[in-house]
């Protein structure tokens, strides 16, 4: 990856596998979960998929929708080197459900926003 010819700190990625399919996207997730091994960089991953924020995640934080702060941070604690294998295990599906349930709360209180500002 051309972003750690720089030894950097910190890497942001914004959704980066958003376009992919299924199969290259798994293939991608793994890629960068050894590079991660091997650099020890801190990488900072946006995503809307909550089983790919657990499967890639050490830490998932769910963000208010406004204004946008860390509503919850859910701590993954499954083991690494991780495979795709690992999203049948009951831990992973755990913590999927942990996070989800985050997710849900807050996309209710957005809506529920939503409909009070329409009523105005």
């Amino acid at each position: 990856m051309r972003a750690l010819c720089n030894d950097p700190g910190v890497l942001l990625l914004d959704e980066p596998f958003r376009g992919m399919d299924a199969l290259s996207r798994t293939s991608m997730h793994e890629a960068l979960l050894e590079m991660y091994d091997r650099s020890g960089v801190t990488v900072l991953f946006i995503t809307h998929d909550v089983e790919e924020a657990v499967f890639l995640g050490t830490h998932v934080s769910v963000m208010t929708t406004r204004p946008g702060r860390i509503k919850a941070t859910v701590e993954i604690d499954l083991e690494r080197p991780r495979d795709h294998a690992i999203v049948t295990d009951r831990r992973f599906r755990e913590l999927v459900g942990a996070v989800s349930d985050e997710v849900r709360v807050e996309a209710r209180r957005a809506f529920q926003a939503g409909e009070r500002e329409m009523i105005r």
